[in-house]
């Protein structure tokens, strides 16, 4: 389901696009983007924080690659001398 959302000036998180959402007719999906923003910053499942370990971690085996392709590129270049 595409929710449309709108990120509003001075703000970093999205909200519901109030353009759109009009009326009865989009009730369930007003509710449905209300429990994803709750489910989301709930302390309870901790996702932004778990997304933000994972985001950290990649970073980390980036930087990894990085420096083992560097020293395994310099080591081949010095055997070639």
């Amino acid at each position: 389901m595409n929710i449309p959302v709108a990120i509003k000036k001075g703000q970093i998180h999205p909200s519901l696009n109030k353009n759109i959402f009009k009326g009865i007719k989009y009730q369930k999906n007003k509710e449905l983007y209300h429990e994803i923003q709750e489910t989301i910053n709930s302390p309870k499942y901790l996702i932004l924080y778990e997304m933000e370990k994972i985001k950290n971690e990649l970073e980390n085996f980036e930087q990894h690659c990085l420096l083992t392709q560097y020293l395994l590129m310099t080591c081949l270049t010095s055997s070639l001398k």
